[in-house]
């Protein structure tokens, strides 16, 4: 999701960001050709300082405290970033012409109330465009988790993982060692969820285009537009396959992420 063909500053080496940009380049197909632009759930600004370079009026928010999945390795942002408490954007109504995210309505606990004041904040014929994980990402990187696991235990990690655990309670109650082992070993064999609500297993339903359709509905928002990214991506595993073999991977197995266009009803 964040952010084309790498303006100036962007020019990072990491195929993560080249993920992020190639995904950007194909959202901005949904934006006007110039505009007031709200970059919602912003990070270090990776993608906002792409849509400043294209010469777009940008403002950028993340909730404070938030810890960014692509983080600066200055320790600093790419971009001026707003805070906000994760409730109330700090913004009047009508500010801006898009509202985007990328990969961010699933971190959030109460979706439709957050796409609500991003349709507050939207002028009357701006359009709220937000790019999401799919069912095929989720499935595929499940599958990923599992063969990571099973090449763990080939090499003895996880087995010295336990073992480690064991010798640690070794003089401590062992009830309490066991509940310690049993719950490194929930770790070891069921994927974490990616988002703030659920689990993994109820991701592949909660990321499917009919589950996100329905959200923004609630949300009194018309979706206008609707398509795949086309980038394949399972996350770590994987992680040096190319661009070029990633949108290929893609029209076989699924893209990792779809973009919706909503505007107010």
């Amino acid at each position: 999701m964040r952010n084309g063909a790498g303006p100036g500053p962007l020019r990072q080496n990491e195929l993560g960001q080249e993920i992020r940009l190639r995904e950007l380049e194909k959202a901005l197909a949904n934006f006007p050709a110039r505009g007031r632009i709200l970059d919602l759930g912003a990070g270090t600004g990776f993608q906002a300082a792409s849509l400043d370079a294209l010469g777009y009026s940008v403002t950028a928010v993340d909730i404070g405290g938030r810890e960014s999945e692509t983080p600066d390795p200055t320790g600093g942002t790419l971009f001026p970033l707003d805070l906000y408490d994760g409730h109330t954007l700090p913004y009047r109504s009508g500010s801006f012409d898009v509202v985007f995210s990328s990969y961010v309505l699933e971190h959030v606990r109460d979706p439709v109330d957050l796409l609500r004041e991003c349709s507050r904040v939207l002028a009357p014929v701006g359009k709220v465009v937000m790019v999401l994980p799919t069912f095929s990402w989720r499935l595929w990187s499940i599958a990923a988790f599992y063969v990571e696991r099973t090449r763990s235990i080939i090499r003895g990690r996880v087995a010295g993982n336990l073992g480690a655990t064991r010798e640690m309670h070794s003089q401590q109650d062992h009830s309490r060692a066991y509940v310690s082992v049993f719950r490194r070993l929930i770790r070891t064999l069921i994927p974490p969820p990616h988002g703030e609500v659920g689990s993994s297993l109820t991701e592949l339903v909660t990321y499917t285009r009919w589950c996100w359709r329905r959200i923004l509905r609630e949300a009194d928002l018309r979706i206008v537009e609707e398509k795949s990214l086309g980038v394949f991506s399972t996350g770590a595993f994987l992680s040096r396959m190319s661009i070029e073999r990633r949108e290929l991977a893609a029209r076989l197995l699924g893209g990792a992420g779809r973009v919706y266009v909503a505007v107010r009803r």
